[in-house]
């Protein structure tokens, strides 16, 4: 069976590389550890096992199942449940209490501790990809474009996950440079070495982040994937904007960010439009919007659990009795809206459609009428979801829709999204207003009229009494990026407070401040944080700091209690 073309470039450049792919497995004999492009491409058949079995290994760590051996924590799904923690201790996301709500602790900021197994599967999952990552490397030689390639992909999966490491384990980069950040583990590291390896500062691993990725762009340059569950030029451009960003360093952030841009505007890649963005959906990495995004299938562990999955504890959609279990039509645990969020959202910016209260049933309708439901019948059957699957929850989210846009798909297969267009463009906008405000303002309004026609920043400063164009950069990415993982490091980069409720809210006993069915926080979870609260931090596991001695701990706090 032949294996499809991997990547291909813009215009005239020349193709990176053809790989193919068969059942048997070849008995290759290299004389070291790093198998040579010859040597892969034994018998005329390019890519198979040792080689490229490791590197769409390395790649399937971040949907890896039951990574820490208990089949029972169906929060081990990988990425996809990272992305879930961090959305549940910001104050967008939020659910009720329920036995079944496996974010329930870490809405509580009482999961980040070292003795948590949450900790131990965040730390893992990580680290998990940076050891596939560096298997790669070691075996693999970079000797032509082929091995280059690998190679590429691989630095640019190990930076991307010491970014999401040093977000959740230390404080942002401007100011705490100094600072203890993760421990570095690079492909050549004895086992000696690995357990005798403190926290490398801040700025050092933001300085190797930036090495593997000028590496990746580099390589990678104007190459898109035919899969985008790999990473092409977009998405290292993408990843290394990421970087700049949060490193202050806006000019590189603009032209990384606008970069990918251009080489997606070439390829057919699209913001989506207004009309497009008021469905459900997300759920489709081969969507033109997304640049990179975990894919699932039927045949995936992690699929095959029903209940372990992110389309299981996030679409709202899978109702049907056709449809396997899932945590949010069958528990009852649905994916919600701060209400102070979504009372902000102008009722003409397509996005509000993607969450739903008893008043607002916009995005149910539009899906319905997307499933071919009748117009008389819509109605009735808004009110069976609503009274039946959701038992009558506000501030629902519909975003997220179901695998292949069917409530009765008998997998939960949904895909989930990792770097989309909307990203670079909010990026090259935040990037702008930096350099020249008044650049900014506009780039953003581009955007943002994308969403709403009649949005205009002085007009949304003024009624929300704004302090400064980042405040307005941060709810906008807060609205566009709601459930997939990035709110929280956005919080933590521009060093804001969590706010769950406003004074006006708790006074009132109105909005978040409200009884936990009607759309507010369960008990334990109702409270405010100042910036720079050392609880923000993610803990070290105690396994981690047992196997080696010279990591220290984060400080903590002591636990939070309920203000209202």
């Amino acid at each position: 069976m032949k294996y499809k073309l991997l990547f291909f470039t813009i215009g005239f450049l020349p193709l990176l590389a053809l790989f193919s792919s068969c059942s048997k497995e070849l008995e290759l004999n290299p004389s070291g550890n790093v198998l040579t492009v010859d040597q892969i491409k034994e018998a005329g058949k390019m890519d198979v096992e040792r080689a490229d079995v490791v590197f769409k290994g390395m790649y399937g760590e971040l949907k890896r199942l039951n990574r820490l051996g208990n089949p029972r924590l169906h929060y081990d799904f990988g990425i996809a449940s990272i992305a879930l923690m961090t959305d549940h201790r910001t104050d967008k996301m939020w659910a009720n209490e329920n036995i079944y709500n496996w974010y329930r602790s870490i809405i509580k900021y009482e999961g980040a501790n070292e003795t948590s197994s949450i900790m131990e599967f965040v730390f893992s999952t990580y680290y998990g990809i940076i050891a596939e990552a560096n298997k790669v490397l070691n075996t693999v030689a970079a000797d032509d474009d082929a091995g280059k390639s690998y190679h590429a992909q691989a630095r640019a999966l190990r930076a991307y996950s010491y970014l999401n490491l040093i977000q959740l384990f230390q404080f942002t980069y401007k100011g705490h440079e100094d600072l203890p950040g993760v421990p570095l583990v690079k492909e050549k590291m004895t086992r000696e070495q690995q357990i005798d390896n403190p926290r490398a500062s801040v700025k050092d691993v933001y300085d190797y982040i930036l090495q593997d990725l000028d590496y990746a762009v580099e390589i990678l340059k104007d190459s898109v994937p035919r899969q985008r569950y790999r990473i092409g030029g977009i998405a290292a451009y993408g990843l290394r904007a990421r970087t700049h960003l949060l490193m202050q360093n806006y000019e590189k952030a603009k032209d990384d960010a606008e970069q990918a841009l251009y080489i997606a505007d070439v390829v057919g890649l699209k913001v989506l439009s207004a009309n497009e963005a008021k469905y459900p959906g997300f759920n489709d990495i081969n969507e033109k919007n997304i640049i990179w995004g975990i894919q699932f299938t039927p045949d995936d562990p992690v699929v095959k659990t029903d209940m372990a999955s992110f389309e299981s504890m996030m679409c709202s959609l899978k109702y049907a009795q056709s449809a396997p279990l899932t945590y949010t039509c069958r528990g009852h645990v649905l994916r919600k809206i701060n209400p102070d969020l979504f009372n902000q959202i102008d009722p003409s910016d397509c996005r509000k459609t993607w969450w739903v209260t008893k008043d607002y049933t916009h995005g149910l309708k539009y899906f319905f009428q997307k499933n071919n439901v009748s117009d008389a019948e819509i109605p009735t059957q808004i009110s069976i979801i609503q009274r039946d699957h959701w038992k009558n929850q506000d501030y629902v989210n519909i975003k997220f829709g179901p695998y292949d846009n069917n409530p009765g798909a008998r997998y939960n297969a949904a895909d989930f999204p990792l770097m989309r267009m909307e990203e670079m463009r909010l990026i090259a906008a935040e990037a702008r207003g930096h350099i020249n405000e008044e650049d900014g303002i506009k780039a953003l309004e581009t955007f943002v009229q994308n969403r709403q026609s009649s949005y205009s920043y002085k007009t949304v400063k003024k009624a929300l009494n704004q302090n400064s164009f980042d405040e307005e950069i941060y709810r906008q990415r807060a609205i566009e990026f709601w459930g997939e993982g990035l709110t929280f490091f956005d919080m933590m980069r521009f060093v804001f407070p969590l706010v769950r409720a406003n004074e006006a809210s708790i006074a009132a006993h109105s909005g978040p401040a409200k009884n936990a069915n009607q759309g507010g926080y369960p008990t334990g979870a109702r409270f405010n944080l100042e910036k720079n609260d050392p609880r923000f931090l993610f803990q070290i596991p105690r396994v981690e700091i047992l196997n080696n001695p010279k990591v220290v701990q984060n400080e903590g706090g002591e636990k939070l209690k309920d203000m209202w």
